[in-house]
């Protein structure tokens, strides 16, 4: 029979589940162990993982700033960001921090105004007695500004005196003269800038003109060098293309006159052509492009009688001008050579001062050494996008208060396309850059932006 287990003996089944026990504790505390180290090291990569990711999002939301802070100020300061080549702008600091940033035009659009500016005047501004006038950018004068009767209004942009004396003598003309808002941001500015000049090429001289066909009060003028001013009838049309004006004299014009044709331009005066873009499209038209350059060279200068009207529309240049600056619509010769001849410095170039003749040119006027005097016709802009100019003479009925003068960019052709790069680096981290193109439209005040595109990536750190 069995013998069962006496006080004082050992049971050998307890033996066998200690030593399970202990192997059992053992796997735990190894498996533990393993699963510990695991996970320690899983907390420690998410550790250091999170703050990689933390600073990355901190970097994203400040490049996206810093582009946002870009596109406001490009928006407020139409003369920055206008060059091919890229601009540093003023750097943007969030949540510790900082981007640094650039931007560029890209191929496409127009340039607005002067390089920006509504007004370059290498000379002296004076307003006459009248009503008040308004600009609609920011202005550079090289000389004095003066007036009397009714104020110069600059409601889009500052005004910028030049002096060569640091620190600058100059005291803002009083507010019977110049009046700038919104203040801030814009304001009256002694500065010691150079004079801008904006680009200026001129397109190769034209050929002899197209003999000007007739149909009944209405004249067809094509383009080429003119050596004689234009006979003109009471409506005209001037086909889209070069006009090359060499020692005319002072053309003195009379009735109506609308220079070529831009789909982007609005049209308030009628071409007494029955279908400008048909008419600019015939043989012997202008052989490609649109709108006109009226180029003065010698003793030529226009002369405006009252109640005439003349509407000069956006050139784009054609195939066969390669290099010519777009957008310029009225221009003077300021450096003789490729068969242009000079324009006198300091001669008047642009009178439309007498009555109330009616002179819009949606592209930009450069005459840098002539003088301009202008008037202001009830309700209707003079000059759309600008003017690079020496004296310049503004008179505006004193029935007319508020008439915008000088505009900045205000057809359709005035647009440019700028790309924006933001970049924020951080030690031992790949740069975080946001890149946008956006479209700056001054067709509205103020500017309209079109974001085209917008993104944020990470870069090599290197």
């Amino acid at each position: 029979m069995t013998r069962r287990p006496g006080p004082g003996d050992t049971d050998p089944r307890h033996e066998r589940e200690d030593g399970a026990v202990l192997a059992l504790v053992l796997v735990f505390l190894t498996v533990t162990a393993v699963l510990l180290g695991v996970t320690l090291g899983l907390v420690a990569v998410n550790l250091k993982t999170t703050s990689v990711v933390q600073s990355r999002t901190d970097r994203s939301y400040t490049t996206d700033a810093a582009v946002e802070q870009a596109i406001q100020r490009i928006v407020a300061d139409p003369t920055i960001c206008i060059s091919l080549n890229p601009e540093n702008l003023p750097s943007q600091t969030l949540n510790d921090r900082t981007a640094t940033s650039t931007c560029k035009v890209t191929p496409g659009g127009f340039p607005v105004g002067g390089n920006g500016w509504a007004a370059i005047i290498t000379g002296n501004l004076h307003k006459q007695s009248g009503g008040k006038s308004n600009v609609n950018g920011p202005v550079y004068v090289r000389g004095t500004i003066t007036g009397q009767g009714g104020e110069i209004i600059d409601d889009g942009g500052s005004v910028y005196q030049y002096s060569a004396a640091t620190p600058c003598p100059l005291t803002a003309p009083s507010a019977s003269v110049l009046v700038v808002k919104p203040t801030p941001p814009y304001s009256w500015q002694c500065t010691t800038l150079a004079t801008p000049d904006p680009a200026h090429v001129l397109p190769p001289v034209p050929a002899a003109p197209k003999a000007p066909v007739t149909n009944g009060n209405c004249r067809t003028f094509f383009p080429g060098k003119y050596t004689s001013a234009p006979t003109l009838l009471s409506n005209n049309y001037f086909v889209s293309g070069t006009y090359y004006f060499e020692d005319i004299g002072q053309w003195s014009t009379a009735g109506s006159i609308v220079g070529g044709y831009n789909p982007d331009d609005p049209s308030p005066l009628a071409a007494c052509v029955a279908n400008p873009k048909t008419t600019d499209a015939t043989p012997g038209g202008h052989g490609g492009g649109y709108g006109v350059q009226w180029i003065f060279g010698g003793d030529s200068s226009l002369n405006l009688s009252s109640q005439d009207e003349v509407l000069l529309h956006t050139r784009s240049p054609g195939p066969d001008e390669s290099g010519a600056t777009p957008g310029i619509s009225f221009q003077t010769v300021t450096a003789a050579g490729g068969g242009y001849k000079l324009k006198p410095a300091n001669t008047s170039v642009l009178d439309a001062s007498g009555g109330q003749p009616a002179f819009t040119s949606y592209g930009l006027i450069y005459a840098r050494d002539s003088n301009v005097s202008l008037v202001g016709p009830v309700g209707e802009s003079v000059l759309r996008n600008g003017i690079v100019a020496h004296d310049v003479s503004i008179k505006i009925s004193n029935s007319d208060s508020g008439s915008t003068v000088i505009g900045l960019g205000t057809s359709g052709t005035a647009r440019r396309y700028v790309e924006i790069t933001a970049t924020a680096t951080s030690s031992g981290e790949a740069d975080v850059v946001s890149r946008a193109v956006v479209e700056i439209r001054n067709t509205t005040s103020p500017p309209t932006v079109v974001v085209r595109s917008w993104r944020t990536t990470s870069g090599s750190s290197g």
